[in-house]
């Protein structure tokens, strides 16, 4: 089972979460995320990615806000604490290790706190499946080199790398890899 939901952000002000099928509208302000090492202009697309972690284990109480994050105490590097709002009011934490990558990106790894395993196995249906691999295809045609993928096309050769480990992630959990 994965214990980390992998994804890299670039620049933008507000993520749309149709990745996997989340379907979730994520604009936050930095306001509520003042003790963070991401930058502002990526706190969406983080927030983003806790909320795919997030109703990837609870489907039956979805993410509907953000809260707030905090730096994690006596943690090795940049290990972060960010809470959202699900169903009924009630809240979640997840631990956010935020790595800086080249070009402005930060790669973000995010798993429960205390590094408990994922509560749920996933299910592989077939339009999660058939998704995939559109997604491992439209990937494949970019190559394997992201130092030749042409700047207007980063952002999202990045989403499908991360949308691409997502999935091979879910397939093996499920034993369909």
């Amino acid at each position: 089972m994965p214990m980390f939901w992998i994804a890299t952000a670039r620049l933008g002000l507000c993520a749309v979460g149709l990745a996997l099928g989340t379907g979730v509208a994520l604009c936050a302000s930095a306001q509520e995320y003042r003790d963070t090492a991401v930058p502002n202009a990526q706190i969406p697309n983080v927030l983003r990615d806790v909320a795919q972690w997030h109703d990837f284990q609870h489907p039956d109480c979805k993410y509907k806000q953000p809260l707030g994050s905090v730096r994690a105490e006596g943690e090795e590097g940049d290990e972060e604490h960010w809470t959202i709002v699900g169903c009924d009011g009630r809240q979640f934490t997840y631990r956010v290790s935020v790595i800086s990558q080249h070009r402005g990106g930060v790669t973000v790894l995010v798993g429960n706190v205390g590094g408990e395993p994922v509560k749920q196995k996933p299910k592989m249906d077939k339009g999660l499946r058939e998704q995939c691999e559109a997604i491992a295809k439209e990937l494949a045609s970019m190559g394997d080199d992201i130092d030749k993928v042409p700047d207007d096309k980063i952002i999202r050769y990045d989403q499908l790398y991360a949308d691409n480990a997502a999935c091979q992630g879910e397939a093996k959990a499920a034993g369909d890899r």
